[in-house]
This record gives structure tokens, C-alpha cells and sequence, in this order.
């Protein structure tokens, strides 16, 4: 079991040693005999003094024809030949995993009728021997998972034509015939990860892998977008979001892996298999700096958000030209493992080992995402200045050694797998590459280990074997029992005087199709026990069974959670053991599922059964029960509807209360607002002036207006005050010059004037008109607001009698008088 360790250093020229178990963390020592300090610090790497023994341990190496690892098919038995010299160096070396090249430009090195077959292949006649199926099935055999090596976009790193010519070079019936689903840079060609009908055809591609071979996982390495590609096209077309050409292309990987993870988890389930989804990224994600460790934060997710970058200043994947988001991968748990390329030695100055395993380290500690490391013992062999590589011994132990107390970290794949057969083959023109992987064959992997558990799914726990026997021939035992339903492998366990099940005691992993399996202890002397137990799709430990030279003993194993906490054979005394406590599972005493045993003649599983608690959470507003829910211990509170207050928004329940995992009964706060309400301003031509966001029942200001210059503002057409809710109001303008007319009595234009808004016109001098007098202008003009016709108002003038005139007038009136009495005296 690794072990969990918080370090705090003082930074000290002096040696300074800390204890880890059985190993003793001192500082790390550079092939000059200083001390090495983490990039940008003073602070030394502390690495254990001896590598710390895993229960578990992913040994794995990397193998490709295209990098001259295994040779091109030439005929069946050249073929075999070939494959079992692969398994001697792998079985020499331990290793457990073989991540195996089967897609390396678009193409097959497998049965497959949606993408041609490889060239290495091309002498494969499928219909009578498929090396693919043999190579998987010697790899179960020998109980080595066969993970499936794929590159989902290459198409060619030398293609000198258009995209055109590419595609007319393709079979119909593969998409990259279709040159719009092509993209180039150079001459380097990949499908468009932009287009949707890759996506799917890429998901199609990987399925029917794994619907008609035995793999145990699909693995992509880091080629995805590549350097300097013109996608402009494709983002005119799908970016409806308005994604920067980061976001965007980011979202276009995101979106196949989420869509490849779905589709390879659903067939999982429907067929009780786990094909594994693995990664394995260029070694850095993003740059920054030195990060203590008790300084990294993460949220109620167990989401790593600070720091969000390794202490390095290399090229890295999350931006160009990669654009793979793989920390989103593992923290959506998308894929089921992950192997950074962390091919770089611990003193290489812009991207140490240890400052990027110890991220790496940190952004998987609270996900089901399984870490191991990529290990770049190919550096051993550069002409390039690798560091370490070169001048150190025993870096490729100590990147071991220092994993090893890393909690997270569970394993190392090695690139690739010529260097291996170097050692192997102890090549003479390599002395530093052969004693660095000697030394890791021989202080690390020092024997067989179990595959870590695969824990994006529910762990399967097998039975015990049935039948297991033991024949003794000379110096040789053979373990045989059936073959269960449901395994992967089968771990066996030699003990003298008893079988623990202990890592100690573990001798080999085997499998076999066939119904009886059988493994021969060669070299034996004396009787041993021997234990078996199945291993399952998750790589979980079964039930054991124990027999002896010519016996069978059957085994009672009393489980909590799924874990052996007491065994008996079946000839032992049984005495239930207590049962420990278990947090969430107190309010209801615990029990054996089986407490009466008779004879027994089967091996016996018998579970602690707990009862959860259950837990009241109600959700209050305004300290009454807005609503109830009852939930079992460490589940997640489903959140009722948003509740509604008068005046005011819903911001959300209470955040200080973990939801995520209830461990008591609660009362959650519903967490309010003030309700906030928009007010906008129009202008003129309904340009908008102002958008004034306030809270709810307040008042909104009206925007200051630069008047147009024929127009003014003369106020708003609706309430601005005591607003309740999204409002919008229009101002209203009027034109800012008016045309004002003068008339006279006799409607002739006088004079016809221009007027500012709300200024008095200058009125004209009245003419002057004989008998009449000018009194007014017959409305106001002190003001104008309006085009307005003036009229000039006038009355008559009553001239005054002349001494001239009156004498005239009497005249005439003494005259009519004499003439009036004249006609009277006649009649």
C-alpha cells in the first residue's frame, strides 16, 4: 500500500533525512554530488532511500513498427518467432502491460473494414492467421493486459500534395477519401477533429477494435491538432459559440473523448467487459511555477483549481498547437488512465521529473483516473544533451524509487521497447541505457505484481476457484483448478507453511481460455501451499483458495467492503471476528451474513452487513421548511427548485453546507439577493443610450444626452422611479428649429424667421397702414416649440375736428335745417 506523505522542508544546505515507512527520504543527489533543488527554489527534491514495495505495480512499455520496434509481417511463423522474443524481454523485465501500436496513420494493423490495412501487414492473409488475435491471446497467457495503441487524426507526416490528392490516394469507404474532412499544415495531414462525421467515424473505428479483438484497452498518445493548421473554414461553420481558436478547438477533442468514453462505457456494461480508455499526453500541461504542495486547492469535486500548471516552461499540450484539455479528461473522469510523457530527467532545468510527477501527482488525488509514467529511457541513447539521462546511472531507478512514494502514481510504461531488448540483449555500444534498465529489473521490478485496480468501474469480486489441486512430478508442482466464469487472470500464491495472500507470496499471473487452467512450479523442493485467486475485468482479487500437494482446502473468508479482514480453512476452528466500526453505518448495529457453519465443502464468502444512515436535510427559507429530503450517509442532496421572494433573486442554497457527501442531518439556508431589474434608455433612432442594471423597487438616472443638432430631448416616455421590473423607455425629441411667420392685417408675409427650441423670435416692425394703428402681434413668441404663423393686430384711429371742418359742417347743417321748415310750411 502506498503511503500518503506531507512533507514540509526547511531549505538546508546540510543533508536532512525523513522517514517513510521502511525507506528514509534524503535530498536528491545530481551525478556531481549536489544537492538538486526544485526549478526556480531553494528547496531540495527529497526521494526515498530505497524503492518502496507497491501491492500493485502498471509495468508497461510502449511497442511500434513505426520507431523499428517490431519488425513488418513477413509469414506466420516469422511472425510467432518474433512475438515470443518480445515476451522473453517482456517477461524478463516483469512487466505486465503491453501497449501495443495497431492505428498509426489512418490505417490497420487488424481485420478492419473501415480503414485499409497497414503496410507493415500488407502480406497478412487474415482469412487463415490473424497476428493480432495471436499476439493478444499470448499476452493473456502470460497475464499481460494488450492495450491497443491508436492514432485517431494522423494521416501522413509526408505528404507533399493537396488534400485532394490525398484523398483520391484513399478507399471509399474511409473518410479521409472525403478531401473536406481533411486538414494540412505542411506536409502533414489530419482528420479535421472540427467535423462531426469524424468524430463518429473515429468512435466507429475504435469500436469495432473492440467488438471483434480481446483488447484490454484503447490508447491514444498525443498527436491531435498539429503546428500552424488553418481551420478557419471549420470554425465559420461550428463555432456558434464564439469560441476563441483555443476554446474551439479544445472543445472539438473534448467532445470526441466524452463521446468515445460514453460509447465504450455503455458497451462495457451491456457485454461485461472494461476495455480501458487511456492518455498519454506530452508530459506538460500548462506552464507555471513552484507550488508548495499544502498550497494546492481544490473544490467540493475534489477538482484540482490551483495551481492549474506544473513547475516547467516547455512546450505543452493545452494549448497550441495540441489543444488537448486532458485535466478536464480526468476530472470528468472521461478516461481510465493516464500516462503523462514524462520522459525528461530529474535535472533537466525547464521541466524536471520531479516538479511534473508531483503535479500530476496532486490533479488525480481525488479521481477515479488511474496515474502512471511515461519513461524516457530512450534519452539514455540521444546525441542530444538529455542530462541525467546521460550523466546519471541510475536515473531510470530513481524516477522509480521516487514515484514509489507518490500516492498516486501506480506505475511507469517505458519508450519504447527496442531499449528494453538492448538491455536485454546487454548491447555493448549502450552501457549507459543497459545499466540504467538493469538496475530497475533488479532493485525494483524484481518479480511478478498485480495489475492496478481499474476504478472508473464498480469493482467485480470473483468467487474462489473450485477444484484446485496440486501434482508433484520430481522438482516440479502443477497448480490446476477450473476455469471461472468472469476472469481476467489468475494470481498464484505459494506459501510453506500457509497462504496469506500476501504480495510476498505471489508467484506468477497466468490465463488461459480453456476450461481446466494449469501453471507448473518448476524447481520446487519440499511441499508448499498454493493459493489461486481470479482476477476480474476491474483487476480485482477474488476469493482465495488454498491447496496443498495432493489437497484440496476449501477457505472462509469474512469481507468488509469487499476486503478480507479474517480467513479460515476449513479445518480451523472458526470464531466470528468482530466487526469493525464503520462510519455512516452507526445507527444500526452491523452482522455477519453467515454465523452457523457445518461441514464445509465449498469455499464460503461471508459479508459484514451494514445498514447506511439516513439523514433529514431541509431546505429553509426565512427559517421555515421550504422542502424535505431524507438521504443515506456520504450521498449527494439532490437540490429542490429555486425558491421565489418577493424583491428579491435566488443565488443558491447555502455553499458553507456540503451537499455533496451528508454525514448528519442539516438545514440549508436558501442564500438571496436583491432582485435586480434593467432600465434602458433609447434615443433617437432607437440607439440605445443607456442599459442601468439596479436593484429592485430603486430608481434608475436618466443618461446624460448629447443632443442631436436638429433635435432636442424634451423628456422620456415612461417612469423611471421605484422600477419592479425590466423596463424600457423611449426619449422624446422634438426638432430643435422652428420656422416662425409675420403677417399683416392683410395676410402678406411680413418676414419669415428661424427660431432655436424654446428661444423668443425677433419680430419684425409692423407697416405702417393709414386709418389703423398697430397693437400686437396676436400670439406668443417667447418661447417657440413649434413652426408658428404671427398676425400683425391693428385698430382704426378716430382723427380729431378742425376749426376748417366744423365751419363746413355747420353749413351743411344750417342748410338741410332752412330746407326741412320750408317743405313743413308748404303742405
Amino acid at each position: 500500500m502506498k503511503k500518503k506523505v506531507l512533507l514540509v522542508l526547511f531549505l538546508l544546505l546540510s543533508l536532512v533525512s525523513v522517514f517513510v515507512g521502511a525507506a528514509t527520504l534524503v535530498p536528491y543527489q545530481t551525478a556531481d554530488g549536489t544537492n538538486l533543488k526544485y526549478r526556480g527554489t531553494q528547496q531540495n527534491v527529497m526521494i526515498p532511500d530505497e524503492y518502496i514495495k507497491q501491492d500493485t505495480d502498471f509495468r508497461a512499455v510502449w511497442i511500434s513498427h513505426l520507431v523499428s520496434d517490431f519488425p513488418s509481417y513477413s509469414n506466420e511463423t516469422q511472425y510467432k518467432n518474433e512475438v515470443q522474443k518480445v515476451f522473453n524481454v517482456l517477461e524478463y523485465f516483469n512487466i505486465n502491460a503491453m501497449i501495443f501500436h495497431v492505428r498509426t496513420h489512418n490505417n490497420a494493423l487488424y481485420k478492419s473494414e473501415l480503414n485499409p490495412v497497414a503496410s507493415y501487414y500488407k502480406n497478412v492473409n487474415f482469412d487463415q492467421f490473424d497476428p493480432l488475435e495471436y499476439i493478444i491471446e499470448e499476452a493473456h497467457k502470460r497475464g499481460i493486459e494488450f492495450h491497443a495503441w491508436m492514432n485517431p487524426y494522423r494521416l501522413s507526416t509526408s505528404f507533399s500534395g493537396t488534400p485532394e490528392q490525398y484523398a483520391a490516394t484513399q478507399p471509399g469507404y474511409n473518410i479521409a477519401s472525403n478531401p473536406e474532412m481533411i486538414l494540412k499544415s505542411g506536409n502533414s495531414l489530419i482528420l479535421n477533429p472540427g467535423e462531426p462525421a469524424v468524430r463518429e467515424f473515429l468512435v466507429d473505428t475504435v469500436m469495432e477494435l473492440i467488438e471483434n479483438y480481446d483488447v484490454d484497452a484503447i490508447h491514444f498518445d498525443d498527436y491531435f491538432y498539429i503546428n500552424n493548421v488553418d481551420d478557419t473554414h471549420t470554425r465559420n461553420k461550428y463555432n456558434t459559440e464564439g469560441l476563441s481558436l483555443g476554446d474551439f478547438r479544445r472543445k472539438q477533442i473534448d467532445l470526441f473523448i466524452e463521446d468515445l468514453y460514453n460509447t465504450m462505457r455503455a458497451y462495457n456494461l451491456q457485454n461485461n467487459r472494461v476495455v480501458q480508455l487511456g492518455i498519454s499526453p506530452s508530459g506538460i500541461y500548462r506552464n507555471g511555477s513552484h507550488v508548495p504542495l499544502e498550497n494546492y486547492k481544490y473544490d467540493e469535486n475534489g477538482t484540482l483549481t490551483y495551481p492549474l500548471s506544473s513547475n516547467s516552461s516547455g512546450f505543452a499540450h493545452y494549448d497550441n498547437y495540441l489543444y488537448s484539455d486532458t485535466k478536464k479528461w480526468i476530472d470528468e473522469e472521461w478516461i481510465d488512465y493516464i500516462i503523462p510523457q514524462t520522459y525528461w530527467s530529474f535535472e533537466q532545468p525547464v521541466a524536471g521529473y520531479a516538479g511534473l510527477m508531483d503535479w500530476w501527482n496532486m490533479v488525480v488525488k481525488y479521481k477515479n483516473v488511474n496515474l502512471y509514467s511515461g519513461m524516457g529511457v530512450y534519452m539514455a541513447n540521444e546525441s542530444s544533451n538529455t542530462y541525467g539521462w546521460k550523466s546519471n546511472v541510475d536515473e531510470a531507478i530513481n524516477q522509480v524509487v521516487y514515484s514509489s512514494n507518490l500516492e498516486h502514481v501506480q506505475g511507469h510504461s517505458v519508450y519504447s521497447y527496442k531499449h528494453l531488448r538492448f538491455a536485454y540483449d546487454k548491447n555493448a555500444g549502450m552501457p549507459m541505457l543497459v545499466n540504467q534498465l538493469t538496475k530497475v529489473k533488479e532493485e525494483a521490478w524484481t518479480e511478478y505484481t498485480l495489475l492496478p485496480e481499474i476504478r472508473t468501474y464498480d469493482p467485480v469480486v470473483l468467487p474462489g476457484v473450485q477444484n484446485l489441486r496440486v501434482e508433484k512430478v520430481n522438482s516440479q508442482n502443477t497448480v490446476k483448478f477450473n476455469a471461472l466464469d468472469g476472469a481476467k487472470f489468475y494470481a498464484i500464491y505459494r506459501g510453506e507453511n500457509n497462504v496469506t495472500f500476501s504480495t510476498d507470496e505471489l508467484i506468477a499471473v497466468v490465463g488461459a481460455n480453456e476450461a481446466v487452467i494449469s501453471y507448473t512450479d518448476t524447481e520446487v523442493e519440499g511441499n508448499y501451499y498454493y493459493g489461486v485467486k481470479a482476477i476480474s475485468n476491474t483487476n480485482t482479487l477474488g476469493t482465495g483458495t488454498i491447496a496443498t500437494e495432493g489437497a484440496t482446502f476449501y477457505t472462509v473468508d469474512f469481507y468488509v467492503d469487499g476486503k478480507i479482514v479474517k480467513s479460515y480453512r476449513h479445518d480451523e476452528e472458526i470464531i466470528l471476528p468482530e466487526i469493525p466500526h464503520k462510519v455512516g453505518y452507526d445507527q444500526v448495529e452491523p452482522y455477519w451474513s453467515i454465523t452457523e457453519f457445518g461441514e464445509i465443502t465449498e469455499n464460503i464468502r461471508v459479508d459484514a452487513i451494514y445498514t447506511i444512515n439516513k439523514y433529514t436535510v431541509n431546505f429553509m427559507v426565512d427559517d421555515e421548511i421550504f422542502h424535505s429530503e431524507t438521504v443515506e450517509h456520504g450521498q449527494k442532496v439532490t437540490l429542490p427548485e429555486s425558491p421565489t421572494k418577493e424583491g428579491y433573486n435566488f443565488v443558491y442554497w447555502d455553499p458553507s453546507i456540503n451537499l455533496n457527501s451528508v454525514t448528519k442531518d442539516l438545514e440549508v439556508e436558501a442564500i438571496f439577493s436583491p432582485k435586480k431589474v434593467f432600465v434602458e434608455f433609447y434615443g433617437l433612432n432607437n440607439e440605445l443610450l443607456k442599459r442601468e442594471i439596479i436593484d429592485y423597487g430603486t430608481d434608475a438616472t436618466a443618461p446624460e444626452v448629447n443632443e442631436d443638432s436638429d433635435y432636442v430631448l424634451i423628456g422620456w416616455n415612461g417612469d423611471f422611479t421605484n422600477v419592479t421590473k425590466d423596463t424600457i423607455v423611449y426619449g422624446i425629441f422634438v426638432p430643435r428649429y422652428y420656422t416662425v411667420r409675420f403677417f399683416d392685417k392683410d395676410a402678406n408675409l411680413i418676414e419669415e424667421v428661424t427660431v432655436e427650441y424654446k428661444n423668443a423670435a425677433d419680430a419684425p416692425e409692423a407697416p405702417k397702414v393709414d386709418g389703423y394703428k398697430f397693437v400686437e402681434w396676436d400670439r406668443d413668441f417667447s418661447e417657440i416649440d413649434s413652426d408658428l404663423d404671427v398676425y400683425a393686430v391693428y385698430e382704426k384711429v378716430k382723427s380729431p375736428i378742425s376749426c376748417k371742418d366744423f365751419g363746413l359742417s355747420f353749413f351743411i347743417f344750417s342748410l338741410g335745417l332752412a330746407l326741412f321748415v320750408f317743405i313743413r310750411r308748404k303742405k
